[in-house]
């Protein structure tokens, strides 16, 4: 009996000490893109902090900001787009998400705790973000082929 207790306390000490589960983000992945189509500029910008020796993402961000829009229908189906993609990638707790519009600008950001998620409840609420995922949790790897797949130019430093 006080061997199984001694393993227990030692196992509690063990949690409770300073070793912390949680890791740090010491580097960012900036994936860039920007383009231009009749007199209207879109850019994205996507950084993603991780760990470098786990390759464990920490915290992400995205900002995609559409400029010089005129009335169209192709501007009306992205606002919807947007709307549409707001109000699922808001459900998920961990993310937290803004839109806003403008006569001629559309500006859309999320902010990702990484660590926050629950991967059920993410793939709920939007099953498009299963192309990042690799056991259970979004893959830096993933995140890179495909925003790299789509046109982004992406770089790693370190978090300063």
């Amino acid at each position: 009996m006080k061997k199984k207790l001694g393993i227990i306390l030692l196992s509690g000490a063990f949690l409770f000490s300073g070793c912390s589960s949680e890791e740090k983000a010491d580097k960012v992945m900036t994936c860039y893109m920007m383009t231009t189509v009749e007199d209207s500029t879109y850019t994205s910008l996507i950084e993603i902090e991780y760990n470098e020796d786990s390759k464990k993402v920490i915290k992400g961000s995205v900002d995609n900001n559409y400029t010089d829009l005129k009335k169209t229908d192709t501007n009306g189906s992205i606002l919807q787009d947007l709307s549409e993609l707001q109000t699922a990638h808001d459900a998920i707790e961990g993310v937290s998400v803004t839109l806003d519009v403008t006569e001629s600008e559309f500006a859309y950001k999320e902010e990702w705790d990484y660590l926050a998620l629950d991967m059920k409840e993410v793939l709920e609420a939007d099953k498009d973000l299963e192309r990042f995922i690799s056991k259970d949790s979004f893959s830096l790897k993933k995140l890179k082929e495909v925003y790299t797949r789509e046109g982004y130019s992406c770089t790693e430093e370190d978090k300063k």
